[in-house]
């Protein structure tokens, strides 16, 4: 509890807030603590609102409040505990009660984000936004486009095909390029590269589905349409048809044999019979046979 709560050099919550740039009030970095009581230090900085923190024991436990001296906000507040590690509660108390209360006097701009959180960020966007936020400025070129590891988690989000995973085997088993350690991680930019060509592929292949799907519609629509799909036609009779105009099918067939349309010309309207010598129609109602 000494660690803890002596508000001194060894105090490793109170290292936190000198590791920003943060004084004591009173000028002095030591002093003794009541267990039993709570303790309130004031911090200065040269550049940021001072800082009130109160140091609360609590059986085995250290709670620290902490706010901008004359703020109405509701003060930060961390726990920590007797045993756990130094790093642990280093990185607890700047993450939870002295950053926050540091990034709220910043400009809320995306590069002063911890790595971090910039990456969890990167790593839930959509590959075009992702593409448009490292065109924005070198540092984001430099966090989107060469960043193997943000690539990676990319890859892995991808949906999982058998062209997939075949590149990823190859590119896993290829040889380590120059000056790399032997059995590492791929070259640089190769996540990238795979996440590209896959992108491409599934591209690809959505146009072709596409492409499929209309051509099939359109078959499907002509199939409906009246206009478009007719009966087979019947073929027409090759033979003569009854005798009269109603029997005729057109042709040679309209013609019987000896002239006219009536077989032998009856009535005078047969013309040239076999047997006509003269004018006048054949048969009874014509000239003679000879």
């Amino acid at each position: 509890m000494d660690a803890l709560l002596h508000i001194s050099s060894p105090n490793i919550v109170h290292c936190v807030f000198l590791a920003h740039g943060f004084r004591r009030a009173d000028g002095n970095g030591g002093g003794g603590a009541d267990h039993l009581r709570p303790i309130r230090v004031a911090y200065q900085h040269d550049s940021r609102p001072a800082i009130s923190a109160v140091y609360v024991p609590v059986l085995r436990h250290l709670v620290v409040y902490a706010a901008i001296e004359g703020s109405a906000d509701v003060p930060g507040r961390v726990t920590v505990q007797l045993g756990m590690n130094t790093a642990s509660i280093q990185a607890k108390v700047d993450y939870l009660l002295v950053y926050p209360l540091i990034t709220r006097q910043c400009v809320p701009v995306l590069p002063a984000l911890p790595p971090e959180v910039c990456f969890g960020l990167l790593s839930s966007l959509a590959i075009p936004t992702l593409g448009r936020i490292g065109c924005t400025s070198k540092a984001f070129s430099t966090s989107v486009f060469q960043d193997d590891v943000l690539w990676w988690r990319v890859l892995l989000a991808l949906p999982q095909s058998d062209a997939l995973r075949a590149a990823v085997a190859a590119a896993e088993a290829a040889p380590p390029p120059p000056g790399a350690p032997s059995g590492g991680a791929a070259a640089a930019g190769v996540w990238r590269r795979l996440v590209r060509d896959e992108v491409q592929r599934a591209r690809a292949e959505a146009e072709e589905r596409h492409r499929r799907r209309e051509e099939q519609e359109r078959i499907m629509r002509e199939m409906r349409d009246p206009l478009m799909v007719q009966p087979p036609r019947r073929p027409q009779p090759r033979f003569p048809g009854q005798p009269g105009f109603g029997g005729a099918v057109g042709g040679d067939y309209d013609l019987m044999p000896g002239g006219g349309f009536f077989p032998g010309g009856f009535g005078g309207m047969g013309g040239r019979g076999p047997f006509r010598g003269g004018g006048g129609g054949g048969g009874f109602g014509g000239g003679g046979i000879f």
